[in-house]
């Protein structure tokens, strides 16, 4: 329970009701403590669990929500919490999902450890701003299928990214946690070439168009997340980002450096204007950028003259070539 609304703390497999009462009371501090201005009143509950892949192909996520879930995802990139939309009686609500041990360094007397999980908490709170800010300006479109079957086809390859961008810039990060992020990012780079180029390969052999289109949507998104998260936390502590290290070295020779940059003015002008957002299809200038990086990796969407998507495949993989 926190000021003005309620929201269910619950355990799986794990506590008693001691333990769940003293952790209930650390996580009702957490979510006042971040409160304060932003839209959390939409905030539906918040899942400890030891098995944390079950825990969320088992959450109810209402009627005609039935999605599954990559465990190894998440607004936090290890892969140990996930905030995920729901629909209930009263509108779209975000439940937030954590490995259990978090728990126990929400209560630890170890300051590092209990700061650490309030942040991935906060991480989590954010997304679930970003949601709340959504369904208030446009209810009930959150879990619903877009009205341009093209665009919503691309955008829910990446349709939590704005959220994640919007969680990171909320938190000052330290520089530690930019540098890692930037880690991420990078590895997120090289398994995007190396997994799309493989798959790639393995297509001229199954002739499988749809398991390639798969793959490389899949490897482009995770790689455009790491890229947001990485973006977002430079700018929250340091400022709009300029070239250097690895990651910028890697993305220049990719022929990506000034994707990158685009990405980013068009990431902090989209953040920018949230108060005064007005048109749903704004969020669609992801679906751009996914369509750039998918032609790097050899394919590229389409839609047809009679509404049909379609898939076209090349033999040119830009980003290989490159290496």
């Amino acid at each position: 329970m926190s000021e003005g609304f309620s929201y269910s703390v619950s355990f799986r497999d794990f506590g008693d009701e001691a333990y769940a009462k003293k952790v209930s009371e650390s996580v009702n501090e957490t979510v006042k403590s971040f409160g304060g201005s932003l839209p959390i009143h939409r905030l539906d509950g918040i899942t400890f669990a030891v098995d944390y892949a079950v825990a969320l192909q088992d959450l109810d996520r209402g009627l005609g929500v039935g999605r599954i879930i990559d465990p190894s995802a998440g607004t936090n990139p290890n892969g140990v919490a996930m905030p995920l939309a729901v629909r209930r009686d009263d509108g779209i609500k975000t439940h937030i999902v954590l490995r259990g041990y978090l728990a126990e360094q929400l209560i630890s007397d170890d300051e590092s450890l209990c700061e650490e999980a309030i942040s991935i908490v906060f991480y989590c709170l954010g997304t679930a701003a970003f949601n709340a800010l959504l369904e208030g300006k446009f209810p009930g479109t959150l879990l619903s299928p877009h009205a341009d079957p093209y665009d919503g086809w691309l955008y829910r390859f990446n349709d939590t990214l704005l959220a994640t961008y919007f969680s990171t810039r909320l938190i000052a990060p330290s520089k530690e946690t930019v540098e890692f992020y930037s880690e991420q990012a990078l590895l997120q780079l090289d398994q995007m070439v190396s997994v799309t180029t493989d798959a790639h390969a393995q297509y001229q052999m199954n002739g499988d168009h749809e398991r390639l289109f798969d793959c490389c949507a899949t490897h482009v998104s995770g790689f455009m997340t790491a890229m947001a998260r990485y973006l977002a936390a430079h700018a929250s502590i340091v400022g709009p980002h300029r070239p250097g290290g690895s990651l910028d070295q890697t993305l220049s020779q990719l022929e990506l450096l000034k994707w990158s940059t685009l990405f980013q003015e068009d990431l902090a002008a989209f953040n920018s204007r949230l108060d005064d957002w007005t048109n749903l299809d704004d969020i669609h200038f992801l679906n751009r950028h996914f369509e750039r990086l998918l032609f790097e990796v050899g394919v590229l969407p389409d839609q047809l003259n009679d509404g049909s998507l379609y898939i076209h495949i090349s033999g040119e993989l830009r980003l290989a070539s490159r290496q």
